[in-house]
């Protein structure tokens, strides 16, 4: 077999009709999505933290950058299924966003405020990392569904320096420019506000394990700290 080096001017054109094909016609903007899987993005305790990181792209524009969205799997706190979602959010990074999904110390080996820390630090990291990936470091979202939604809210407002915050990546802001709460679980301060758990407020329960493995129903301090609206006042 003779292997020819061909030029792009000089490669065959193919020619032959097929019955019932389709010529499609392409403008090189159609965008695709590139996947960087488990990026490690820190190490908190000997615990590696990953991203998925979903790229869009096209062929005319490849250096240009794009807005991007940090987001939080929901969980109810406990280990995520990080990959789960990214099918379902490639598409939106189809649309011209930079999708990173963020993986954080779960309640099981971390209690609150461990998971807001964990998605600060992803966004410095990709502000950081921002022209590996085209991304517009002054367009950076933070966004979650369910437990993910309301690490996703604490992670928006935290102020730099509050004792809930916890850099590994000094001098760099975790600032963004908004936050996307889907049905994030914001409030802990009603007494059935999650009536389809029967151990609602117990240690066993998804919002007692992430407060440390506490009875909240005897522990309205702590119900309080993990209520989104308190932290303001």
């Amino acid at each position: 077999m003779e292997v020819k080096n061909w030029n792009y001017d000089e490669f065959p054109d193919f020619t032959e009709e097929i019955e019932d094909a389709v010529r499609l016609t392409t403008t090189g903007n159609e965008m695709g999505v590139s996947y960087h899987h488990d990026v490690k993005y820190a190490e908190v305790n000997g615990i590696a933290l990953h991203l998925q990181i979903l790229n869009p792209f096209t062929r005319n524009e490849p250096d240009k950058v794009y807005p991007c969205i940090v987001y939080v799997q929901g969980s109810a706190w406990m280990e995520q299924d990080v990959y789960g979602s990214c099918t379902l959010l490639g598409k939106l990074a189809a649309k011209g966003y930079v999708i990173a999904v963020v993986q954080y110390r779960h309640s099981g080996i971390a209690a609150f405020p461990a998971q807001v820390q964990d998605a600060r630090n992803a966004i410095r990291y990709i502000r950081i990392h921002a022209g590996d990936y085209h991304i517009d470091q002054d367009n950076i979202f933070v966004g979650g569904s369910s437990s993910g939604g309301q690490v996703a809210m604490f992670c928006g407002i935290v102020k730099e320096d509050d004792e809930m915050d916890a850099t590994l990546y000094p001098g760099v802001s975790a600032e963004v420019k908004g936050i996307l709460d889907y049905y994030g679980a914001v409030s802990m301060l009603e007494e059935d506000g999650f009536p389809s758990t029967l151990n609602h407020h117990l240690p066993d329960s998804p919002e007692g394990m992430v407060m440390g493995h506490s009875n909240l129903r005897e522990r309205t301090e702590l119900r309080e700290k993990a209520t989104v609206d308190l932290y303001y006042t």
